[in-house]
């Protein structure tokens, strides 16, 4: 049989290959032997490779390539079953120690929806196919169980040559112990025959060495009984029973947090001197006896923990039996890991005891989330190879897997590599003896089964009251003098700090307890006496700050039964007493400092500058690429560096570091040669660094991030305490903040008498507002100044914030509830310079301001684009600087690079130079810190950079931020060297000319009224302004007219729905606005219909309050200025729409833009008249049609300017002539037209040849708009007809002057019957309009004649028509039929007296055809 141990790190190219080695195998098995061979996946379902197997065993191929006939091959897979824990398993899991770093929801181990981590075993799902094949073998029988452990025990006592009737004992204790274990409802119920393999190992091997123990035992004993008295019992006397107990002391009883029930149970198959209690004492003295030996710090307390950690890790090493240590920080998991080491030196160690164990050699490897499996290999590779060459039965390598907890949260998951390499010492080659290497996984929570059942777990559970008082007297044993007097607090403390855990959840832990005593002991010893209650009080505040929501003091105060409500001692002091100590204390644990916005760095720079410290700080960079080994490996260099020199060093935003710092934050140094030496590692690389006594560590942190992401362990090592700006405030200035920050609320505040639900933040008013801005702003202002008055603190206070102000919360303060010569005050402020107008106009007014400092840092922050390459350099004019570096963050990788593009840039030229860094603000929590990180390293670089001439740096941040209601979670005001300003609008707006607060008080209507040209003026910006406020130029109407041309063109419907006429109009308006003529007029009609809509709606002069106070419409629009135009363009919209349907009926635009002067001239003087175009105000408008006056056509193109407009104009003259004159006078209806402006300009703007242009365009619309044509041809004709009908007209009138646009209406009124009579005849006979047309010499007649001869034409068609057959006499009939009426009307006594000469001759011929 050939044994493939498949893991989680087992691929599909391994399987193949396994897979072809035992086909290779078989072949010859069958044809040598004649035997089959077998292949067996153990734990098949480990692997996502699961697949490959799925194909070997159901489709029998491997790669699609079918394995061979005859070879006899079985293959048999084992899986893992798919159990999940229980609910309360889980809980305990998720809670235990750590707790997971990555949430169960967010793991990328699933199985299905499940969690892999929530099952038992960590398995995969089975492919569909082969499901059918399984069957479930289930587990053991106690019975059948039992006959393997007597098999097993048999086995081993026959090699070690015990007698045969201690084997029913043995069998006996390790049967009850398995069925003990399994009715657990822990992780210690996951037992299997592994167990009693090893627990049989273990007791062969202090079988065999009961002698050299037992001589150990008893002088131990002896010392012991001398000190309690209760002790009466011979120890080690049965050397089998005592074998066996420690050999389940070491493979069952440490998994269990509590004994005694295992001990009862085993005690019952034991002698009756073998109580629980014996069986206690006998494993406590074996673990007291190993601990003897290895020498420990005064203030280290011999705990259960310790004992039982170091005795475990003493007999696993010794045994390679791998072993698993689980247990919350500071259970001594770390320190027992460094005593074994210490120890554990062969023939060099400290005790006789220890120099007949190996020696030892630990290969420390630091899981962390950044942790892989190769990593993991080679480690255990590397500490193989320090076996590779010694006596094995000497010498043993160890490899430590240091909090192995964190790497299973690696996206990588590198353990999954751990089961082959626990069980052979490697993964993928055939295991040699040297490759069996000791195993030591510490971790804060247990590993799924699969695992841990490759070795030995020990679980530390939490200290019961009575482990911390012991612990607590162990810490201060050395000194008994001092111990007495402080002995009487260690109760009151282990009861406070059971209900401080609890309420902290995890975020206090054992390190501060032992720290407090500690801390109090050394108290107690430098003054020698029992400590007062405020020192008291401060040592618990030292150890047990950083959780703002755990009533620390009062807790203690209530078990200690003393008030500590007068404590003075502040959060700034503790600080001070933790880096600089009065004394050299042991006791002075590295800090954590919890803060917001880094407000701690600032501090703590004051604080090191008092006391002339200079420390290291290192700003974790979050650019991507730093995120990578090498630059880890470069800071972990640089704290190596402050360790040995004793340099305090701060680190800021470097979670990816703390993990490799755990063993130095532990502060349990190794001696050697009276320096302190501890381990610094990343992974595999660990190295030894000298710690200078100086030498403190500062982590700072935002508060959020500790509480939500940084590891329990790490939490529990440091001294931890909050740290912001409200810390260091005096009273006074306390008092001016809490005045600031009555004053925002004021300022947000509305008013009661606005009815209004909306409730404003300060985040919506003043970007970058958190709780801490107004105490940042108190400190900033009166830093380096000595303002002793109060009231002029406070408004330079709130001067400053005013900057980060946004321009709709400044038009807001008009109904706020601030007075209302404050309001006035601050508006003033606001617009003051323009500083607000655009990004250029706030540097230029910065420049102004900044004579004296040689550099200046400033965040800004805006809703608007942010600029491009083309924008500097437009920047770089107005500003008149000569260099503007432009530099988007996220275009840099690395810091590196961020940093020498800086560095270049301030040496480039020595002149003033303007750096701007851009970025788009993400709540993405790395892409937050990339921010904080390239502020705070920007800084550094530039203050390096710094020369001694007289030039000058100027550093803006430019933050583009979505608009959101509430804020963002963007953090502005850092205080410090930065200063804070909001520009909402980086461009200076194209839009509107004048500031926002030029608006205010102003209808939208306004804007459009046409200024008097007699005052009009220039402001400094070149804008037209006059003594009355001239609106028009706040804004230029023609971009804002341009910019709603789509939109309103959209909202038109033509009466045939074309595309090309809508495209067409859009093209037509753009290029007209180009015109001031026709814009002039456009803004006209505008001003008059937006004074019509101003007139319906309520309070029109307030829409930019109205908008300012609109939330919606202010995250649509981004910038104030901008939601603004579109409020002005919703209004205008739909007006210019009302517009553009009237002027643009019959395609009359087209005109003004294909056509020549003439027409032009004439088209702007009736879209200016009043008289002649009348456009009606629309109240509601969502479509509107474009009329077409065409007469039964679709679409018409007039050929003359507003001809429907002309059309009805002279009609309604006409009509009014008529009824004052009942002689129907020509001569009255041209004495009106003369009379009325359209009537005087054609008179005395338009000369003969326009006039007779005019006169024939005219002419053709107006046929198109009377008359139904069908065609050009008839149009043509009919255009023919109407202009005899007109030279009749005129002939009979005698006028001097040619026909006007009047004869084509009196002409029309005169023949209509006979024009409309030929429209009849050609729409009934068509085919009559070629012949007419082409008689061209006919058609040049002075008279009407058109209808008659169509008439003859007709008959003519008659005539010609073949009658052979009824049907075709038939058709002749009805087209008889259908012109008999327009026959009829032809030779009517009223057409006859209308006939002249050449119409009678006609008629007469008609008459005679007609008749024939």
């Amino acid at each position: 049989m050939k044994l493939v141990k498949v893991h989680g790190g087992t691929t599909s190219k391994m399987i193949h290959d396994k897979v072809i080695e035992a086909e290779t195998l078989a072949k010859t098995n069958k044809e040598n032997h004649e035997f089959d061979s077998v292949l067996f996946f153990d734990e098949a379902n480990t692997t996502e490779a699961i697949s490959s197997i799925k194909e070997i065993i159901c489709d029998h191929s491997v790669q699609g390539k079918s394995l061979a006939s005859q070879t006899g091959l079985q293959i048999i897979a084992a899986c893992n079953p798919y159990r999940k824990h229980t609910n309360e398993m889980i809980e305990r899991l998720e809670a235990s120690g750590l707790g997971y770093r990555v949430h169960a929801q967010e793991t990328q181990e699933k199985l299905g929806s499940i969690p892999l981590r929530q099952l038992v075993y960590r398995v995969h799902v089975l492919p569909p196919s082969l499901i059918p094949l399984v069957w479930d073998f289930g587990q053991l029988s106690d019975s059948t169980e039992q006959m393997y452990i007597q098999q097993i025990v048999q086995r081993q006592a026959k090699a070690s040559l015990i007698e045969e009737r201690h084997i029913p004992l043995i069998s006996n204790v390790l049967s009850s112990s398995q069925k003990f274990m399994r009715k657990k409802k822990d992780e210690c119920s996951f037992v299997s025959l592994r167990d009693v393999e090893r627990c049989m190992q273990v007791f062969v091997w202090f079988h065999r060495n009961h002698s050299m123990f037992a001589e150990n035992l008893k002088d131990l004993f002896q010392q012991q009984t001398k000190r309690k008295k209760n002790l009466n019992f011979s120890p080690a006397s049965d050397k089998v029973i005592w074998s066996l107990l420690m050999a389940t002391g070491v493979c069952y009883q440490s998994c269990l947090e509590s004994k005694d029930e295992y001990q009862k149970t085993i005690s019952q198959l034991l002698s009756s001197e073998y109580k629980p209690q014996r069986i206690q004492q006998e494993i406590k003295l074996m673990q007291d006896l190993l601990l003897s030996g290895v020498p420990l710090g005064k203030t280290i307390a011999r705990n259960e923990a310790l004992k039982e950690n170091f005795f475990m890790m003493a007999v696993c090493i010794e045994l390679r039996i791998p072993l698993f240590i689980v247990g919350k920080p500071g259970s001594s998991k770390s320190l027992s890991k460094t005593l074994v080491a210490d120890a554990m030196q062969g023939p060099t160690s400290h005790s006789d005891l220890f120099k007949r164990l190996k020696q030892i050699h630990l290969v420390s490897f630091q899981c962390s989330p950044h942790s892989t499996p190769e990593g993991i290999i080679h480690t255990f590779k590397q500490c193989a190879r320090f076996q590779e060459s010694k006596n094995l039965d000497e010498y043993i390598s160890v490899v430590v897997l240091d909090e192995i907890g964190l790497a299973e949260d690696s996206p990588k998951m590198p353990l999954k590599t751990l089961h082959p390499l626990l069980e052979e010492g490697c993964v993928d080659e055939k295991p040699q003896p040297h490759q069996r290497v000791g195993f030591i996984g510490i971790s804060n929570w247990a590993l799924d089964p699969a695992k841990m059942n490759r070795g030995i777990f020990v679980s530390r559970g939490d200290l019961s009251e009575k482990e911390l008082i012991k612990s607590a007297e162990g810490i201060c044993a050395s000194e008994k003098n001092i111990l007495e007097k402080i002995k009487h607090l260690f109760e009151p403390f282990a009861k406070s700090y059971i209900t401080v855990c609890k309420e902290g959840k995890g975020f206090f832990g054992l390190r501060d307890f032992y720290s407090l005593i500690k801390m109090v002991f050394s108290i107690t010893k430098t003054s020698n006496e029992c400590p007062t209650a405020d020192q008291i009080a401060g040592a618990v505040l030292r150890n047990f700050s950083g959780k703002d929501v755990v009533k620390v003091i009062d807790i203690f105060s209530r078990e200690l039964l003393d008030d500590f409500s007068n404590t003075n001692t502040s959060t700034i002091d503790m600080v001070k007493q933790s880096i600089f100590p009065a004394c050299q204390m042991e006791e002075n644990r590295y800090l954590l400092i919890l803060t917001k916005n880094y407000a701690a760095l600032q501090i703590l720079q004051q604080i090191f500058l008092s006391h002339k410290v200079y420390p290291e700080i290192i700003f974790g960079s979050s650019f991507p690429k730093d995120q990578e080994y090498m630059q880890i490996c470069r800071n972990i260099n640089r704290v190596k560096v402050c360790m040995e020199t004793g340099q305090t060093v701060v680190l800021l935003n470097l979670q990816n570091l703390y993990e490799s710092l755990y063993d130095a934050l532990n502060q349990y140094y190794v001696t050697l040669g009276g320096q302190k030496y501890v381990d610094l590692g990343l992974g595999t690389h660990r190295v030894k660094c000298r710690v200078h006594p100086n030498f403190r560590l500062i982590v700072i942190e935002e508060k959020q991030v500790v509480y939500e992401q940084f590891p329990i362990p790490l939490i529990n090592r440091l001294e931890k305490h909050v740290l912001d700006i409200n810390t260091v405030l005096k009273k006074e200035e306390r008092d001016i903040a809490d005045q600031l920050h009555k004053w925002v609320n004021d300022f947000i505040s509305i008013e009661h008498q606005y009815s209004t639900s909306k409730k404003y933040f300060p985040e919506d008013a003043f970007i970058g507002y958190h709780s801490d801005t107004c105490s940042s702003l108190v400190l900033q202002v009166t830093e380096n100044k000595d303002e002793t008055d109060d009231q002029v603190t406070l408004k330079k206070a709130k001067t400053v914030m005013l900057k980060c102000a946004t321009p709709d919360s400044v038009i807001r303060l008009e109904k706020s509830k601030l007075p209302d010569d404050e309001r006035d005050c601050w508006m003033k402020e606001y617009v003051k310079e323009d500083m607000h107008r655009s990004l250029g106009d706030y540097i230029a007014y910065h420049i102004k301001q900044s004579e004296h400092s040689q550099v200046s840092f400033t965040e800004v922050t805006t809703f608007s684009r942010l600029l491009t390459a083309a924008d500097a350099e437009q920047l770089q004019n107005e500003i008149k600087c000569d260099a503007v570096k432009l530099l988007f963050l996220l275009q840099f990788d690395t810091e590196y690079s961020f940093l020498k593009t800086i560095r270049e840039f301030l040496g480039s030229t020595h002149v003033n130079k303007v750096l701007l860094v851009q970025t788009e603000f993400d709540d993405d929590f790395q892409r937050k810190n990339i921010l904080s990180s390239a502020k705070y390293s920007c800084i550094n670089e530039i203050n390096k950079c710094l020369t001694t001439d007289d030039t000058k740096t100027f550093v803006y941040f430019v933050t583009k931020l979505p608009r959101m209601e509430g804020g963002t979670s963007y953090k502005g005001f850092q205080g410090g060297p930065w200063r804070s300003v909001h520009i909402d609008d980086l461009r200076r707006s194209r839009e509107f000319v004048s500031d926002v607060h030029f608006l205010k008080n102003r209808s939208i209507g306004d804007f459009f009224e046409e200024p008097p040209e007699a005052m009009q003026t220039e402001d400094q910006f070149g804008v037209p302004q006059n003594d009355n406020f001239v609106l028009g130029g706040v804004f230029d109407t023609t971009d804002l007219v341009r910019s709603c041309v789509q939109t309103a063109v959209g909202m038109l419907r033509d009466v045939v729905d074309s595309g090309e006429l809508s495209t067409r109009r859009v093209e037509n308006l753009l290029t007209l606005l180009e015109d001031s003529a026709f814009v002039k007029l456009v803004r006209k009609h505008l001003y008059a219909m937006l004074n019509e809509y101003e007139a319906n709606i309520l309070s029109p002069k307030n829409w930019v309050l109205n908008q300012a106070s609109n939330v919606s419409a202010l995250q649509e629009g981004g910038t104030f200025l901008h939601t603004l135009w579109r409020k002005v363009q919703t209004v205008v919209t739909p007006l210019l729409a009302n517009l553009v349907s009237v002027i643009d009926r019959d395609c009359n635009l087209d005109l003004l833009v294909d056509e020549g002067q003439d027409i032009r001239e004439l088209w702007f003087e009736i879209f200016g008249s009043k008289e002649m175009l009348n456009v009606p105000y629309v109240t509601e408008i969502n479509m509107l049609i474009v009329q077409s006056h065409v007469i039964g056509g679709d679409t018409m193109h007039c050929k003359m300017p507003f001809s429907w407009c002309i059309k009805d104009f002279l009609d309604e003259l006409m009509m009014q002539s008529f009824r004052h004159n009942t002689g129907h006078s020509f001569q009255h209806f041209h004495e009106l037209f003369l009379n009325t402006s359209f009537g005087r300009y054609m008179a005395e703007n338009v000369n003969e040849r326009v006039k007779n242009e005019l006169f024939k365009r005219y002419l053709q619309d107006f046929v198109s708009m009377t008359i139904k044509v069908a065609s050009d041809d008839e149009s043509e004709l009919l255009c023919h007809g109407l202009a005899s009908c007109i030279n009749e007209v005129w002939r009979q009138k005698q006028d001097e002057q040619k026909p006007t646009l009047l004869h084509i209406h009196f002409a029309f009124y005169s023949y209509r019957r006979r024009l409309q009579n030929l429209s009849r005849i050609i729409s009934l006979q068509p085919e009559i309009v070629s012949p007419l047309r082409s008689n061209q010499h006919k058609r040049n007649c002075p008279e009407m004649v058109l209808d008659v001869r169509a008439a003859q034409a007709c008959v003519e068609c008659l005539e010609r028509q073949n009658l052979d057959s009824d049907s075709l006499c038939r058709d002749w009939m009805r087209q008889v039929k259908r012109l008999q009426v327009s026959m009829e009307l032809i030779f009517s006594e009223q057409s006859l007296r209308q006939y002249g000469d050449r119409c009678k001759e006609e008629l007469s011929r008609v008459r005679y055809e007609s008749l024939l």
